[in-house]
């Protein structure tokens, strides 16, 4: 009995090394991005949580593919809607606002969660869910749910309510969870090479 729990501790220590190491080469390849458009940077100063997970949030479109009908309605922009308070500066938003995407150019717009609309979506590709919004998540989904919108959010347990993509901080490093379910229900697909990188969870997880 102590020879399998102590194969299964080494098997368990085994997968996490590995899923650390790949998360190591996708926070390395953020890190580059961000020293690529950004103004110089102290490198002796960590990069702020919130700059990662804007620059994840713009690199998630290129790995993300929306029904074709949804795209051919606006030929020139991929819309980033976030949704109540934003947790990003006016420097990392600027950082991501107008980059090229998918042939297309990333625009970024702020919308009122008070107030949000149906209407107000249609115009969105991501949703970024802000933690001001935490309490509001039952309602966000209601409305969404129409809506093929990749939705992203750095609220605990995210993906496991019915979001599809969780920005998990953990220390200096940025761990990607993904509730491919929920992400197909919508008519979206993700890159199989994201999904590599990320913690899948749902209801065969």
């Amino acid at each position: 009995m102590f020879n399998l729990v102590k194969h299964y501790s080494l098997y368990m220590l085994q997968g996490l090394y590995l899923f650390i190491k790949k998360h190591k080469i996708f926070n390395i390849f953020i890190l580059f991005f961000c020293f690529l458009f950004s103004s110089p940077i102290n490198s002796s100063q960590p990069l702020p949580a919130s700059l990662l997970k804007a620059v994840y949030t713009y690199k998630f479109a290129k790995f993300t593919y929306w029904p074709e009908q949804d795209l051919i309605k606006n030929d020139q922009f991929i819309t980033l809607c976030i949704i109540g308070k934003s947790p990003f500066s006016n420097k990392e938003l600027a950082l991501i606002d107008n980059k090229p995407i998918k042939k297309r150019t990333l625009k970024t717009i702020q919308l009122n969660a008070e107030h949000l609309t149906a209407e107000d979506l249609t115009d969105c590709q991501i949703a970024y869910i802000s933690v001001s919004e935490k309490n509001q998540l039952s309602n966000l989904f209601e409305i969404l749910k129409s809506f093929p919108i990749l939705t992203v959010s750095d609220i605990s347990r995210f993906s496991e309510l019915g979001g599809m993509i969780t920005l998990i901080q953990l220390g200096s490093k940025i761990i990607i969870q993904i509730n491919q379910e929920v992400v197909e229900n919508s008519g979206l697909k993700i890159s199989s090479k994201l999904l590599e990188f990320s913690i899948l969870v749902g209801k065969d997880k």
